[in-house]
């Protein structure tokens, strides 16, 4: 079960790099900039030109507005879903920093991704 998940965890951190990569290559000229997808978000939030063509989350798989490559579409997704933009009154954090976030918003930026498997009891693992 550690191998499916670790297998799963190293899959899913190639979906940042524009094209398939081998698990144990790292290219950074195939790295997509996720700052990048992130300041075009807000950029399309602050002019309210929100809709399901803008907005990743808004998409189902396949829709049209989805980009073309899959790979790209994934860290669109990715690139979004790690903003801080909690209710204050739920995640506790400043509105524009995160400090204090319950949540740990705005997460902090990383150069890559370990895979890796915990034991988290005796019946269960955590990847």
């Amino acid at each position: 079960m550690g191998l499916i998940a670790s297998r799963y965890v190293t899959l899913f951190a190639e979906s940042f790099y524009s094209e398939a990569m081998h698990v144990d290559r790292y290219d950074p000229q195939q790295v997509i900039d996720l700052e990048k997808l992130r300041q075009q978000f807000v950029n399309d939030y602050k002019s309210k030109n929100i809709s399901v063509a803008t907005h990743p989350i808004m998409r189902s798989f396949n829709d049209n507005e989805c980009d073309a490559k899959q790979y790209m579409e994934n860290a669109k997704v990715a690139a979004v879903s790690c903003m801080h933009h909690c209710i204050q009154s739920i995640c506790g954090g400043e509105e524009k920093t995160g400090v204090g976030c319950r949540f740990s918003f705005p997460k902090k930026e990383l150069r890559c991704t370990v895979p890796a498997i915990m034991q988290a009891n005796a019946d269960q693992m955590e990847a």
